[in-house]
């Protein structure tokens, strides 16, 4: 659930278009991250933090590729 719910906010955060949007939203896992390291009192797994960002970094990824590959141009004219 945590790598689905960021591969959405990586989505999200390229439909802002900005590349601040994307290093800021970023951020903000990490710092919910460290946010419940420091107020948990039991220890809090560094595989959920990874999970995380490799799901945002998953759906980041793949809209960019997703976004070359319409751009590419086709090598032949479309016939009528």
């Amino acid at each position: 659930m945590i790598f689905l719910t960021a591969t959405v906010l990586g989505v999200s955060a390229v439909a802002l278009r900005s590349v601040f949007g994307i290093v800021f939203i970023c951020m903000m896992i990490i710092g919910a991250y460290g946010l419940a390291t420091v107020l948990s009192s039991a220890a809090v797994p560094l595989m959920s933090l990874l999970l995380a960002l490799a799901g945002y970094n998953f759906g980041v990824v793949g809209i960019v590729i997703g976004l070359v590959v319409l751009q590419r141009p086709r090598s032949t004219q479309p016939t009528l």
